[in-house]
């Protein structure tokens, strides 16, 4: 008996039989491969787009409407808007074609839809690129502002359900994800790197928002924790940060590089501060029970703070300025639209307009400088 790994002839029969399992085996990979590639990169998927629409001029702005529920939004550039409609499945986009000082505002709107389901929630613009993230299909995207040419990066574990992203100082993104997780996405490898949670922090694993101070500070929301954590990639160490209210949601930085939160679940807005004896400095929002959700903060030449947060309970924009730190000189709100809508994402563009998503009445608001056409008394009070 010759070695048992000699080659022996098949059998006619047998050979056409293999040919055929190969050549189907084959024809299978092709297809998988073009379906993959379809998934991962899309031309203009289901683009749907209006021709020139008036804007609304209204007692505090502008008022645009657009379709498909804008959550989020991010200025690519002044009149330049780019929005997710989360529960529409899509990415949208609004210019302002008029000219600047044109009384007759005029604006046009695209949308793209991606796949049942994706739904499409925060967004951040770098470098010719608007990135966003996908909840329901556990991945990241990108949108070339110029081919709108989409492309998809399927995130690396299940339940990643990704929500707040960011970019650091060198163009990688930062995602935050609902299994315990946050993600740092590399787009000249197109490679991503995940960083589990400390275990005391997994029991409520979601987090919402995410913002970038520097490789050393990553911060991020976890509502369900009622809780803010800070993450070192140096170290590679999570630090928490119990806020004392309820469901903070987002968070932002202020010039000084200090954290501001909303805190959904107690009708409240706080910064951080390490060197105080009581770690956050909270202010209550203007309106009562009014679910602040998106939040901006910025200083004015003069030295005053000015704080806005989407009061999404009550369909309105609220103000707070603050001065010396801590001491509140004006608390205001600025009611959008009647019946009150569901206001969240909140930005200031590059041209110092503040710019508001409404989710439910399918609105964008421009707010210009001074922004609230009033004069108020001094009248100084604390929280």
């Amino acid at each position: 008996m010759g070695p048992s790994h000699i080659l022996r002839p098949i059998p006619s029969g047998r050979l056409s039989q293999t040919l055929r399992i190969l050549a189907t085996s084959l024809l299978l990979a092709i297809v998988l491969s073009i379906v993959t590639v379809a998934l991962l990169k899309t031309d203009r998927p289901l683009l749907a787009e209006t021709n020139e629409i008036t804007a609304v001029h209204s007692a505090f702005g502008i008022e645009y409407s657009v379709p498909n529920g804008p959550r989020n939004l991010v200025a690519e550039a002044p009149g330049r808007i780019w929005y997710t409609g989360t529960d529409s499945d899509g990415i949208g986009f609004l210019e302002v074609t008029s000219p600047p000082g044109d009384p007759n505002v005029r604006y046009r709107t695209e949308f793209y839809g991606l796949a049942k389901g994706s739904q499409v929630y925060d967004l951040v613009y770098s470098d010719g690129f608007v990135w966003f993230t996908l909840r329901g299909m556990r991945s990241l995207g990108k949108i070339d502002v110029v081919t709108r040419e989409i492309t998809l990066y399927p995130l690396l574990t299940v339940g990643a359900a990704p929500t707040g992203i960011d970019t650091d100082n060198i163009g990688r993104l930062w995602i935050a994800q609902s299994n315990g997780r946050v993600s740092r996405f590399d787009p000249t490898t197109e490679t991503f790197t995940e960083f589990p949670l400390a275990q005391g922090l997994i029991g409520r694993p979601y987090v919402e928002d995410l913002v970038y101070q520097n490789d050393r500070n990553i911060w991020f929301t976890m509502p369900d924790a009622n809780t803010v954590v800070v993450y070192n990639s140096i170290t590679d160490r999570f630090f928490n940060v119990p806020t004392g209210e309820f469901a903070p949601t987002n968070i932002q930085l202020d010039a000084e590089g200090r954290p501001w939160v909303t805190a959904y679940g107690s009708d409240r807005v706080g910064r951080y501060t390490p060197t105080t004896v009581s770690t956050w400095i909270w202010f209550n929002t203007p309106s009562t029970e009014s679910g602040p959700t998106g939040l901006l903060v910025f200083d004015e030449p003069a030295g005053v703070r000015q704080v806005w947060v989407s009061e999404s309970k009550r369909g309105r924009a609220g103000r707070i300025q603050i001065y010396n730190s801590f001491e509140v000189s004006n608390r205001e709100t600025l009611g959008l639209a009647s019946p009150a809508g569901t206001p969240w994402g909140i930005i200031r563009s590059q041209d110092k307009h503040i710019w508001i998503a409404d989710t439910s009445r399918n609105v964008l608001y421009e707010v210009a400088e001074p922004y609230i056409q009033r004069v108020y008394a001094a009248s100084i009070f604390k929280d």
